[in-house]
């Protein structure tokens, strides 16, 4: 058990302010005279908990010592608190203690001393520490190879099975975007200006493919997305545009950043082939339904369709399918963390860029099981 980076509201521990409070005291870092919960009387009870009550208050002031990150781990704290308060015996207490501990002494070392990705919440869980063993083996390049353009779908870490894409013809892309293309303005596959017989799409789509700039692919044998036993054929992954440029991954031009496109996930209606909007929702939709903004005063759900994230992928391990996706300024899954809205000329250190969520679909709910950041996002975004 661990938490994301959210900040402590101590009642009697840490002030909503974010600043570390030592009072006098018996045990733990708060006063256990004023204890009230069963989690902090736990706490208190116990003195090994309570040894590590305190060392979890000490090595979260050093880690909000980092300005560019304060807002974030205060945020994770909080998180991580509501995950903590559900424990109903020392075990439990003690691993989300340790688990939190390490997450926040990691996010206190030097750059140069931190593995590509760390694990914020799944610790213990088999999928997501091998998970996390898998992106920290993977190379990233700088120019060629970002996990924002798609994370490994081999079997190089035992566990994993080899996924196998099959490219989608020009024409079959063709025939698609028109779908897709509405779908994700309008929320609707037939509605939207773009028609599936539109000849166009078919040379600008074969142009992209060319570049780098544009993958489509399915998975023979077919992935099994909802973990139902049953194979889902119809389920297509698309990278890019028929209008992008070169391959994700590459400094783009002048500019002091790289590309990186959109990854989304469709279900389609090969016969038709036509997109199916109802399934797409239902297995790779947010569970927020939408962007909410504000119009004319009052908060409405803007048209289109909102994924789970904008940078999704599929991967199996232990004969069981996942989704991964990097979360975006539109907030994470739960519709609780959003990022501040930036300077419209670099991306901000504290968005959730950073931030990837695994989710599996099983008994028609998508539960989000695993969560990592990405510490070298600001060597590759600028």
């Amino acid at each position: 058990m661990s938490g994301c980076f959210r900040r402590i509201a101590w009642t009697g521990a840490l002030l909503l302010g974010g600043l570390l409070v030592t009072l006098p005291v018996q045990a733990a870092s708060f006063d256990c005279a004023k204890a009230t919960s069963k989690v902090e009387h736990m706490i208190c009870d116990d003195p090994e908990i309570s040894k590590l009550d305190e060392e979890l208050a000490r090595s979260y002031k050093v880690a909000l010592q980092d300005q560019s990150r304060a807002e974030l781990i205060k945020l994770a704290q909080k998180q991580w608190m509501k995950e903590r308060n559900t424990c109903r015996d020392m075990d439990c207490l003690s691993a989300a203690y340790q688990a939190r501990i390490q997450e926040l002494s990691a996010s206190s070392k030097p750059e140069s001393e931190m593995p590509a990705f760390s694990l914020l919440k799944g610790k213990g869980v088999p999928v997501c520490e091998a998970y996390l063993k898998r992106l920290n083996m993977t190379e990233w390049d700088y120019y060629e190879k970002l996990p924002t353009c798609g994370r490994p779908e081999n079997d190089s870490v035992e566990g994993f099975t080899k996924l196998n894409r099959v490219p989608l013809s020009a024409e079959q892309i063709a025939a698609l975007y028109g779908e897709t293309f509405n779908f994700s303005t309008t929320g609707h596959s037939d509605r939207g200006n773009v028609k599936p017989s539109d000849p166009k799409p078919t040379e600008r789509a074969k142009q992209s493919m060319d570049s780098g700039g544009l993958k489509v692919w399915r998975y023979d044998p077919p992935v099994d997305i909802d973990n139902d036993g049953k194979p889902d054929a119809d389920v297509i992954v698309w990278h890019g545009d028929v209008v992008g440029g070169g391959p994700c991954g590459r400094r783009a031009g002048w500019a002091d950043s790289v590309q990186s496109y959109q990854t989304l996930i469709y279900s389609i209606d090969w016969q038709q082939m036509k997109l199916n909007d109802g399934r797409t929702r239902e297995l790779f939709g947010h569970p927020v339904g939408g962007y909410p903004i504000i119009f004319q005063g009052k908060k409405v759900m803007a048209d289109g369709f909102r994924p789970l994230g904008w940078e999704m992928g599929i991967f199996a391990f232990q004969g069981q399918y996942y989704l991964d996706t990097f979360f975006n300024a539109w907030g994470d899954f739960e519709g609780k963390r959003r990022s501040n809205a930036g300077d419209g000329k670099h991306r901000q250190k504290n968005d959730l860029d950073d931030i990837l969520g695994v989710f599996q679909r099983k008994n028609g709910v998508t539960k989000q099981i695993c969560e990592y950041r990405w510490n070298e996002f600001e060597k590759y975004y600028r």
